[in-house]
């Protein structure tokens, strides 16, 4: 009898060591797993924010080598001094109509101080038009003579822009240029460069210097969720999931069609420092789970033989 209990003992001995060796084992790999995942993720997230980063980058550039091109232009200047907007027209036209159709830019805006319309090549009949009152970036380089590029949304659309003074031979400041390029591109140029899936988001309160019919032009192919708008994207993304997405949050974990992916946030700054909205990248992390999932039951079949 002593000899059973004893054997019996060390029985449950054994295999409760050999519980407590398997909750260390799977705490161990639940550990890594998200040690291991979290480092990952922090680097992709830092990747592509390189990656996107070097893509508006190049853009602003584009813009900006043909604003200041524009600013220095002899007969823009000309135009000024005579106050004769019409020279302007008939100089920078075919310019405005090639760059126009090889959709390098959306807008070529004239102004003089502070921000009154002398030009817009989109819109010949506002000549005269104060619009200082979204357009604090060219208030800002008619009074400092410096350039700036910018992501910004003002009367008629989201974009970057490239704004440049525009100064006489003698330091006067004649005024300033705006040249834009809608931000739509982005999440196609994301997936073509990273080949990663993005969609675009804009905030529903940077809209709101948007002019009534813009603004109905400009959501009539994208979808409005909350203080939100939805607009170009990659891939299909249901609105419910949208409303369930925090957007104080740089990086969140959601499930789309089966696939894990982890969203990846980057905010659009505009001219003023605010969020005018999101790009979102998603990157695939099925394979972290499936890792985590091979390792745990290859080491859990390995614990099994201290059964046998």
């Amino acid at each position: 009898m002593l000899r059973i209990g004893v054997d019996l003992f060390f029985k449950k001995s054994f295999i409760l060591i050999a519980l407590i060796a398997i909750i260390f084992f799977i705490a161990s790999e639940v550990s890594s797993f998200y040690i291991g995942s979290k480092k990952a993720r922090a680097e992709i997230y830092e990747n592509d924010k390189l990656a996107l980063a070097n893509l508006t980058l190049a853009q602003k550039e584009n813009i900006k080598i043909l604003a200041s091109s524009l600013a220095l232009n002899k007969d823009v200047k000309k135009a000024y001094r005579k106050n004769n907007p019409e020279l302007i027209k008939e100089h920078i036209f075919p310019i405005w109509q090639k760059v126009k159709n090889e959709k390098l830019v959306y807008e070529i805006h004239f102004f003089k101080p502070p921000a009154i319309s002398f030009v817009n090549f989109s819109d010949f009949d506002s000549i005269g038009q104060d619009t200082s009152d979204v357009r604090s970036d060219i208030k800002w380089i008619t009074s400092s003579f410096k350039h700036s590029t910018h992501a910004m949304m003002c009367k008629t659309y989201a974009g970057l822009r490239a704004t440049y003074p525009i100064i006489d031979d003698d330091g006067t400041m004649l005024g300033g240029i705006s040249l834009g390029k809608k931000i739509d591109w982005l999440p196609k140029t994301i997936k073509q460069h990273t080949n990663r899936e993005a969609f675009l988001v804009y905030t529903k309160k940077s809209t709101s210097t948007l002019i009534k019919s813009y603004y109905d032009s400009f959501i009539e192919d994208k979808k409005v969720i909350g203080d939100y708008i939805l607009a170009n994207q990659t891939i299909k993304m249901p609105l419910k999931l949208i409303e369930k997405i925090n957007f104080s949050k740089k990086m969140q974990d959601i499930q789309l069609d089966g696939i894990n992916y982890s969203l990846n946030s980057y905010p659009i700054m505009d001219f003023n420092d605010n969020i005018m909205g999101y790009t979102f990248i998603l990157s695939d992390i099925s394979y972290f789970y499936k890792k985590y999932t091979d390792e745990l039951y290859n080491g859990l079949k390995n614990q099994d033989k201290l059964f046998a």
